[in-house]
């Protein structure tokens, strides 16, 4: 024990000592070899991040010394594991964009219009550096500047060589701007930015992009301390401050070569300036020369260099310095004069401050504007040292504030929402809403402020604003607030006393979830009440923000209910209670309505009553949202936004929401019958409509796009059974209003399932009129804010057309009276439903007229289809072509696959059971009845399950038989789900069938299914004849992963001599390689179903490892070395595919680099019995006759069609049948749930016939 305490004090000495030397050695190099002037910003805290560095340097070179880890490596570890905490105020992710990784910053405030983008290159001499290490540099630019901020993670020399960064930069900026819209920026309003390399980078990308006809053209670029140029390291800012810290003359020359060879062996030599001969200095000293430096930056003891000469050998190493991708200061003038509006930061103490002072003068000499901003005691990287606890930098801090400044001046060309309003000439008094419009406008700009100050949010203020005064007294009205369970109520009664008991209405004000409450729509209620003589309770229900879906609507119908339930006790018949909202309360009293539809513990709802309600979010290019886009009070946007924070506390996908790319095509489809522009009157659509046609659904954005579908939240996609029990509605629309189509559908929905409903349309109007946020004081003075607008309606009868009047009235008025008739119509007994003269509603018993179900018998299935549509998270969208056999049959079939994927998932989060265990489950299918025609029993062959299918007849001698390996990607299938074909198989061709049950992946990986099927069929093949066989026809088969399978068991007993040969092989749709997923098939099939691209690399590296960690570089090609990508062309290459099946739309794929790692987790990837397609000649060459079915819409088809040549051309006999209109997995729902598909019984037709003629 004292030998171990002794050990262990020695240790720590040893250690103690070892650290205090280090530091003292870094001290000690700090002091000898660097130089810090006097007039440098903060000078200790200078030293003290430079011994650091030094000391990190240190530790990095004896670890790499003793065989750790590499210097390099190590640094930018330790650069990379300070984490930061959460911001409140930024949404931050991490994305890949065209295979660059990226981390983007974007605000969670909303914007009224479209933000500015800002493309980040960090910088770290293009050795060092990561999206960890400009962290808090790009969340304060994203947080101060209110711009969306990506930070490209770029490839690092020297592992990767120039040009790799500056691809990967460019990649990542021309994704980013074909996709601007996506994140909410204006594609006119992107800049580029970087500091050290990362500027090098930036100014070369812009560059690149200047004058491309293609795409928008940058905004601006910032370049932060930039370097720009390699010709010349001996310009006066290289030698004034080649010792100041962080960055020596000699480092930046070394940075320079690392990235250009990945080597820094010609470092002398550059710094020397003997790496460029002198005629081509002489060429570019018009750009790159102390003679354009401005006198005042040469007066700190600099020396002017003598030119030197060069060898040939060095310039060969180095001559791509001359490339202005390389070094952006040498681009021609016809370049640099299509540049962007640019912004240059340069340090008095930094070897690059010339680089940036010759970069200014191009600029400006060719016209381009240039913001210049030059820290007189700054450093080199003293940008990333602005806030870093105690080494903070005041200098670095403004710098950073000026870099702000300058981009909050550029402004794009797509302004607020608020200047692209429009007012079209019919709308009534256009003066007063312009006045309401600069309200808003002032509004929001005030919120604004107050939000930056720190005073209160924006909304907070604009809640507040738009909450109004507090009103007088009534002398006609009782007025009080209340609780209706947990909800704060307003309640307003009439005081005169009553005849008898009164209609009672709940009252849900708009506001877009967000605004209103019970102060901002006490003038609506107090004139419903007046008015009808009723009792009105005005709901204040929570808002989004702070409450999301559902909350409003739990809260609407908690009060409601509860109303409903102590309606005697504000003297309200409880059979006369109505709902009413408007806008988004509109919304609420639609989904509350629906949900009490047919309580039988409640008295029923005697109406309905909807003023331009928001009722759906499946489609916002309805006619009505592209006539009135930018009507105010309510813009297209808004709408959208609105809903979004309703939904979701943000509004981060409102360009995609806004495109239609939010909602699966299966989702859309199903609800076209009740969403689309084709049950909108024509007369609404006349007025500058264009059809609109959505965009390709995006998954990722869209965890839950079935959340769309509740009626709850989009009351409009209710199902008939509900809508049939409805009261009798009341709708009002506006015609210069966004919503107006959402009415107009619900009204024919309601009308269509026999609802009586009262409809009015505002001609001349907007939505907001009867809200007294609009100006006071102004019209009648007996009506006051009322006054001008058109009656309501004018009589009791129901009307289905829409009437304008040009008499002043109040907007509410005719919904007041209307109440008011209804109230008096009623006896005493409250027993008469009868709304005033508008039809009968039937009474409880009687029975409706039938409705005809379109969907038949997949009623059930629809009404569940939304919530099983979030697979399409982890599915690519599909699409399917013209071509395919039996579409719509397809999508049904692809809507079960995906929704039991989905429940898969849910079981698997809640814990039940995993997604695979569940989706094995639901594949199993229903068990099939005795067939009268086959002996079917379950064995086990070398104990491997297996189901045996025998003809009962008696045969006149053996029979052959088939050994069938079922598909499901080696991870699905099983004896059940296969049931059916092998039974037909079996039936149709007399012989006997044997389904094996292979283990499956990914608890068992390769090869454990191969030797299950190679085991039972030798089994089977030595027992044949007490099965009535012949054991020499004896043929093996299998579809997708089950060929793959019966190919390398064909290849493995091909040749042997202790067993009969096999006659033939039948490969149905095989997955025969993994080497190249970029074949034809693999393109032009991607997205279409049952079987995607990704999902068959998926299944194979299940297969292979039981997981699919690197997918990514498979699909890419990049697991692969070169070497045995050029062995194994002869037998997998496009080359090799015949023309016809390359016409469809096929793009050359562009080679990627090799990665080694990858490769050692999936070299056996080259085993003829995991990739058939691979075995030698000499073994194709013993293989029997075969059959080989491909499918055009099949990502496997070319495997396939390569395996065929290999055969044909080895001497094999190929029976060939090809299912022009087939897709992957046809032949197992050649009779699916009642859902046949004709080319499915083709093949498997053509399959029997094959047999038979053996």
């Amino acid at each position: 024990m004292a030998v171990a305490y002794t050990l262990l004090v020695l240790f720590l000495a040893v250690f103690v000592a070892g650290f205090v030397l280090l530091i003292l050695g870094a001290i000690n190099f700090d002091f000898s070899n660097s130089e810090i002037p006097p007039g440098v910003n903060e000078p200790v805290k200078l030293r003290i991040i430079h011994i650091m560095l030094i000391s990190r340097a240190v530790v990095g070179k004896i670890l790499e010394n003793i065989g750790i880890c590499s210097q390099v490596n190590f640094v930018r570890y330790m650069q990379d594991r300070k984490t930061l905490r959460v911001d409140p105020k930024l949404l931050i992710k991490d994305l890949w964009f065209e295979k660059v990784p990226v981390r983007i910053y974007q605000l969670k405030a909303p914007s009224a219009s479209q933000r500015r983008g800002v493309m980040f290159f960090h910088g770290g001499g293009w050795v060092f550096g990561s999206l960890e290490t400009h962290e808090r540099l790009c969340r304060s630019i994203a947080r101060e500047s209110e711009s969306v901020v990506v930070s490209v993670g770029y490839r690092l020399a020297p592992e990767h060589k120039y040009p790799a960064a500056y691809e990967d930069c460019l990649n990542a900026t021309i994704h980013f701007m074909k996709n601007a819209e996506h994140y909410g920026v204006d594609p006119a309003n992107i800049t580029v930015c970087g500091d050290n390399a990362g500027g090098n980078l930036a100014a070369a990308v812009s560059q690149t992009l200047a004058g491309r006809s293609d795409l928008p053209s940058l905004r601006a670029q910032v370049l932060i301390y930039p370097g720009l140029q390699a010709l010349d390291f001996n310009l006066p800012s290289y030698h004034q401050n080649r010792g100041v810290p962080p960055l020596f003359r000699e480092r930046a020359a070394f940075y320079m070569l690392q990235y250009l060879d990945g080597n820094a062996s010609n470092l002398e030599e550059v710094l020397e300036g003997s790496h460029i001969p002198i005629d081509i200095k002489l060429n570019y000293g018009k750009w790159v020369s102390p003679d354009h430096i401005p006198p005042k930056f040469k007066v700190r003891g600099y020396k002017p260099h003598v030119l030197l000469d060069c060898s040939t050998k060095t310039y060969e190493t180095v001559k791509r310095f001359c490339e202005p991708n390389l070094c952006p200061l040498l681009a021609e003038d016809a370049v640099v004069q299509q540049l962007p509006q640019s912004f240059i930061l340069t340090c008095e103490y930094d070897v690059l401050r010339d680089d940036g002072l010759l970069y200014k003068k191009r600029l400006e000499d060719n016209g381009v504007p240039v913001t210049w901003y030059h820290l007189e005691d700054g450093f080199h990287g003293i940008i990333n040292s602005f806030d870093t606890d105690c080494l903070s930098f005041p200098s670095g801090k403004r710098a950073l504030d000026n870099i702000v400044n300058f981009l909050k001046t550029i402004k794009g060309t797509i302004q607020s929402n608020y200047s692209n309003f429009s007012i079209p000439p019919g709308v009534n008094h256009p003066g007063k809403l312009r006045i309401i419009l600069a309200l808003m406008i002032g509004t929001s700009a005030m919120g604004k402020l107050l939000e930056k100050i720190g005073v209160c949010s924006e909304i907070a203020f604009t809640r507040y604003v738009f909450s109004g005064w507090k009103r007088r007294p009534d002398p006609q009205l009782r007025v009080s607030d209340s609780r209706l369970g947990r909800v704060p109520v307003r309640v307003y009664q009439p005081r005169a006393p009553p005849a008898g008991p009164r209609a009672g209405v709940t009252f849900f004000h708009g506001g877009g979830w967000l605004y209103g409450g019970i102060d901002s729509h006490e003038n609506i209620c107090r004139y419903i009440a007046r008015e009808s003589n009723s009792v009105v309770v005005l709901i204040g229900y929570r808002l989004a923000p702070e409450h999301k879906y559902p909350d409003a609507y739990e809260d609407c119908l908690n009060a409601t209910i509860h109303f409903m339930k102590n309606a005697e006790h504000y003297g309200v018949d409880p059979a006369n209670i109505s709902v009413c909202g408007d806008s988004a309360g509109g919304n609420l009293a639609a989904a509350v309505s629906q949900t009490l539809a047919g309580r039988s513990d409640l008295p029923s709802l005697h109406a309905q009553v909807l003023i331009y309600p928001g009722l759906q979010a499946l489609d916002f290019n309805l006619p009505s949202y592209h006539q009135n886009r930018g009507v105010p009070p309510l813009f297209r946007e808004h709408a959208v936004f609105f809903m979004l924070h309703y939904l979701d506390g943000h509004a981060l996908h409102m360009q995609e929401v806004l495109e239609g790319s939010h909602i699966p095509p299966d989702m859309r489809l199903k609800y076209r019958k009740w969403v689309s522009p084709d049950h909108i009157p024509p007369k609404f659509k006349v007025r500058g409509y264009k059809p609109h046609k959505p965009h390709e659904f995006k998954a990722e954005f869209f965890e839950k796009p079935e959340r769309l579908g509740e009626p709850n939240l989009c009351p409009l996609l209710a199902e008939d059974a509900v809508v049939q029990q409805l009261p009798q509605s009341f709708i009002l629309t506006c015609e210069y209003d966004v919503l107006r189509d959402d009415g107009l559908l619900y009204k024919k929905r309601l009308e269509d399932n026999g609802v009586p409903v009262t409809w009015d349309q505002l001609q001349i109007t907007y939505p907001g009129s009867f809200d007294d946020g609009s100006v006071r004081g102004t019209g009648c003075p007996a009506t006051r804010w009322r006054c001008g607008f058109p009656r309501l309606c004018g009589n009791g009868s129901t009307r289905q057309s829409a009437r304008s009047h040009s008499l002043p009235a109040a907007g509410t008025r005719g919904f007041a009276e209307r109440l008011c008739r209804a109230r008096r119509s009623r006896t005493a007994s409250s027993l008469n439903r009868d709304y005033c003269a508008a039809p009968a509603r039937p009474p409880p018993g009687a029975r409706r007229r039938p409705h005809h179900d379109p969907a038949g018998g997949f009623a059930e299935l629809s009404q569940t289809a939304p919530v099983l549509a979030a697979v399409l998270l982890s599915l690519p969208s599909y699409e399917i072509p013209p071509g395919v056999n039996q579409p719509a049959k397809l999508r049904l079939v692809l809507a079960v696959l995906l929704g039991t994927a989905a429940l898969g998932r849910i079981l698997e989060k809640t814990g039940l059971c995993n997604q695979i265990t569940f989706g094995r489950y639901v594949r199993q299918g229903r068990k099939l009845g005795v067939d009268p025609k086959l002996f079917i029993q379950d064995l086990q062959f070398n104990k491997v399950p297996v189901r045996v299918y025998q003809p009962k007849a008696t045969s006149d001698g053996r029979r052959r038989a088939l050994i069938f390996f079922h598909g499901g990607g080696w991870v699905f299938g099983s004896l059940d789900t296969y049931e059916k074909v092998c039974r037909y198989l079996s039936r149709e061709s007399v012989s006997v069938v044997v389904s094996v049950q292979y283990r499956l992946a990914p608890e068992h990986k390769y090869p454990d299914a191969y030797e299950d099927c190679l085991n039972a069929t030798i089994h089977f093949m030595k027992n044949a004849e007490h099965y009535g066989v012949d054991p020499a026809n004896i043929t093996v088969c299998g579809d997708s992963a089950g060929g793959n399978l019966a190919a390398a068991v064909s290849q493995t007993l091909a040749g042997r001599s202790d067993l009969p040969s096999l006659r033939a092989q039948v490969l149905i749709y095989p997955g025969l390689q993994a080497l190249d997923f970029n074949l034809p098939s693999y393109h032009q099939n991607r997205g279409v179903p049952l079987l995607f691209r990704e999902r068959a690399a998926f299944f194979a590296l299940q297969y292979l490892n039981g997981h699919a960690l690197h997918m990514q570089e498979v699909l890419e090609g990049s697991h692969i070395p070169p070497d045995m990508r050029l062995k194994y062309r002869k037998w997998v290459s496009p080359d090799h595919i015949p023309p016809k099946f390359k016409v469809r739309g096929l793009k050359p794929c562009r080679s990627t680099d090799f990665i080694a790692e990858v490769y050692e987790t999936v070299k056996r990837f080259c085993e003829p019995n995991l990739c058939p397609l691979l075995a030698e000649d000499a073994v194709v060459q013993q293989l029997p006759q075969s059959f080989i079915l491909t499918c055009e819409y099949d990502v496997l088809r070319d495997d396939g069609l390569l395996y065929k040549k290999r055969l044909e051309d080895n001497g094999v006999p190929v029976t060939w049948y090809h299912l022009e209109d087939g897709f992957h997995g046809i032949i197992s729902l050649y009779d699916y749930c009642g859902l046949s598909f004709p080319s499915g019984k083709r093949g498997l037709d053509s399959i029997v016939n094959f047999l038979k003629s053996l």
